[in-house]
């Protein structure tokens, strides 16, 4: 339940996020913040652990997505721009 209500949270504020400060560096901070909330679940002594652990996982897989998503669609959508005017579709 932390784990998609972090989602639903972050997802909408992750792309100006991505925007702002840069794919890369958001796909880096992300992908250290989940690693550590993995670590955080696997360690985890109390209750409060197992629920802050997954939340924090659903913000940093949410800017890891939105991150991966733009990363792929501007190096992919580039190409097809070019390849438009004179390409065939048929």
């Amino acid at each position: 339940m932390a784990y998609a209500l972090a989602i639903v949270l972050t997802r909408p504020a992750s792309g100006g996020h991505v925007d702002s400060v840069g794919r890369r560096r958001v796909l880096a901070v992300g992908g250290v913040a989940l690693a550590a909330a993995m670590a955080l679940l696997g360690f985890s002594t109390a209750v409060l652990h197992v629920y802050a652990a997954p939340f924090l996982a659903g913000v940093a897989s949410s800017l890891v997505n939105v991150a991966v998503v733009v990363y792929v669609s501007m190096s992919a959508g580039l190409r097809i721009l070019r390849c438009i005017p004179r390409c065939r579709w048929q």
